[in-house]
């Protein structure tokens, strides 16, 4: 398969050999899509983000008193082990 090269003002330059087993074929619009697909979700920014410990609603206080209650110690009621705390590693 002979194609012509040209250079940015559209001139002839000359011409190449393309191996007909690879530039013959038809062109696939399936793949086509997915690789447009593939380029534009790599452009995209990515602003997920999660709540640490210091964003997340409620007090600063703590949950309960430190002893005679049998409980595991706790000192804040957004710390990442207590249920609907902050986010440890995003």
């Amino acid at each position: 398969m002979k194609c012509d090269v040209i250079d940015l003002a559209n001139k002839k330059k000359g011409s190449i050999n393309l191996d007909e087993d690879i530039f013959g074929l038809e062109v696939r619009k399936d793949l086509l899509a997915r690789a447009v697909k593939w380029q534009l979700s790599r452009r995209q920014a990515g602003t997920h983000k999660t709540k640490e410990r210091n964003e997340v609603n409620g007090t600063r206080s703590k949950p309960f008193r430190q002893k005679g209650t049998g409980r595991a110690r706790q000192g804040f009621a957004r710390a990442t082990q207590m249920r609907g705390g902050g986010v440890t590693f995003g």
